[in-house]
């Protein structure tokens, strides 16, 4: 065989990678779209209009023109190893970038009544956003256009219209509605291919509700949108306005995190919220409602699915369940008592306030959503910082849209640790089967199986130090404040100490940046779980220098 055929084969799989990355071209083209939908609703807002059909519509005709060329029915190539993470980190670095686009080119394209000098927002700052979206972690570095409400601003038309922030607040929460029930289970709902079942798993998507994928996908996200618009309904029955409803709700359950208003969640809590005019504000109603949508969307679809079918005890025997349901006893006990004694330095709270704060933090950092109820973490005191970032780094239910290091991973390596103990400690040695018990179904943890967690942890924990180390390097940034920081982002949280644009405003632009860049990086890497990205660099590095891959 000649050398050119030889390179065309070896070219093969690439042509096949961009022909199936062209479909998610189309589809983040799609996604800057969809808020065109709210200036029928919001018509003052029209000026913002090109800021997301220029993008969009790109996207998706050059996602049309590459699809047709390179997906040909007659393409007899197939994907090697690990070169299906390869794709699964290009789609997700060319959706973030397409997502970031619409933030990027408000200055320079918004007409109309809208004010550019309120949309103004760096490159750096609009891939930010978007990867904080997309990964539904929850950080923002937006001005004005997620003020609704703004400290000092008033709720006018006039406002509305210069800010454009429907649009754009609707356009944030579609980022976090697909990046938290994932872009490949989007695509596998409405198409089956070939290689969907490696996409599918990779992206973390690792329980099957039904043998055939197709057909698991439709359901998941069939749940997913169930929840959300339940969950926006009984919102709007406690009083918050209709819009704002969908956003919170979109935001809860794929715990996201990005907040409608200056304050977040908190805002609800004030007097200052005027509510729906239809019925009573009711904010401890809202309140309960938003944690048990964070709760469902960090709990695995599997198991969701079984309690919708009445598989109940399939629900309540679960692993993940009870290590959940005795962290957040254990913790949130722990954590009012803390909120009590160290609220604002030693000032105190009365105890019920404490619950409500302790509560809801540890469930939104448990969670990986992000949201709070408290005028802010610090002034919790430290005891529910530290509570929190342990929250964080445990994470969500594996199978789920919540980030850190999955429920079920320290759940085995407690096991382990427990196990290793009892036999050490047993008169007879015997050596007895290691079992635990997933959405009502044995399952043994073999050597195999928790080398693999031990390694995902230790990797997960060593990226978190080097990412904080990086975050270290800018000025004006304590250890604590990085540990918190990075721990967030790579959680996919969005909790935060620090103000991101009043630290720009504070310090040089490049330190500025830096802490964007790696934070971005941050919160990428957690939403694709690390191991993808180690996967794809190897398998480039492989191909460009023609290496066998086994």
């Amino acid at each position: 065989m000649s050398p050119l055929m030889d390179r065309r084969e070896a070219n093969a799989p690439y042509r096949l990678i961009i022909g199936y990355l062209s479909i998610f071209i189309g589809l983040a083209g799609v996604i800057c779209l969809l808020p065109l939908l709210m200036i029928a609703i919001y018509p003052t807002e029209w000026g913002a209009y090109p800021a997301f059909l220029v993008p969009g519509g790109c996207a998706v005709v050059v996602g049309i023109i590459l699809g047709l060329i390179l997906l040909k029915r007659d393409n007899k190539s197939r994907l090697g190893k690990h070169q299906d993470s390869v794709l699964l980190v290009l789609i997700w670095l060319f959706t973030v970038f397409i997502g970031a686009l619409p933030f990027f080119l408000a200055r320079y394209l918004v007409t109309g009544p809208a004010d550019p000098n309120q949309l103004t927002m760096s490159f750096s700052e609009a891939v930010f956003e978007s990867v904080s979206g997309y990964s539904a972690t929850g950080y923002s570095v937006t001005r004005e256009l997620n003020f609704l409400a703004g400290i000092e601003v008033p709720l006018t038309d006039e406002y509305y219209a210069k800010s454009c922030a429907h649009v754009f607040l609707f356009y944030r929460a579609l980022t976090q509605f697909f990046g938290g029930v994932g872009l490949v289970l989007i695509v596998t709902s409405a198409i089956s291919d070939r290689y969907g079942l490696k996409l599918f798993f990779a992206e973390g998507h690792n329980d099957r509700l039904l043998p055939n994928l197709a057909k698991t996908a439709k359901i998941t996200f069939s749940i997913y949108c169930g929840i959300i618009l339940l969950g926006s309904f009984v919102l709007w029955l406690f009083g918050v306005d209709y819009f704002e409803a969908i956003c919170q709700s979109a935001c809860a359950m794929a715990t996201g995190g990005f907040a409608t208003r200056y304050t977040g969640f908190y805002y609800y809590f004030t007097e200052a919220y005027p509510g729906n005019g239809l019925f009573t504000y009711n904010y401890i109603g809202a309140e309960t409602t938003m944690c048990i949508i964070m709760l469902l969307g960090a709990t695995s679809f599997l198991l969701i699915y079984n309690l919708i079918t009445g598989k109940v005890k399939n629900f309540v025997r679960d692993c993940e369940v009870r290590f959940m349901t005795i962290f957040l006893i254990m913790a949130i006990g722990v954590g009012t008592l803390f909120c009590t004694l160290q609220y604002d330095n030693g000032a105190g709270i009365d105890g019920f306030t404490a619950f409500r704060y302790a509560g809801f933090q540890i469930i939104s950092c448990l969670t990986t959503t992000g949201f709070g109820n408290a005028p802010s973490i610090n002034i919790l005191g430290p005891g529910i910082i530290g509570l929190s970032i342990l929250a964080m780094i445990i994470g969500g239910g594996s199978g789920s849209t919540a980030g850190a290091s999955k429920q079920l991973r320290v759940v085995v390596a407690l096991k382990q640790v427990w196990w290793s103990i009892k036999f050490k400690l047993s008169p007879s040695r015997q050596v007895r089967p290691h079992n635990i018990v997933r959405a009502g179904k044995t399952v043994e943890v073999t050597p195999e199986l928790y080398k693999e967690n031990s390694i995902y942890l230790l990797i997960y924990l060593i990226t978190a130090v080097l990412i904080t180390f990086c975050v270290l390097l800018v000025p004006n940034m304590s250890a604590e404040n990085s540990l918190y920081l990075v721990t967030s982002g790579l959680s996919g949280t969005g909790n935060t100490v620090v103000d991101f644009l009043a630290y720009g405003a504070n310090n040089p632009l490049w330190a500025y940046n830096w802490l964007l860049w790696f934070m971005s990086l941050s919160m990428f890497l957690g939403r694709l779980e690390i191991m993808p990205m180690y996967y794809a660099i190897v398998r480039i590095g492989k191909d460009v220098l023609h290496q066998e891959t086994v």
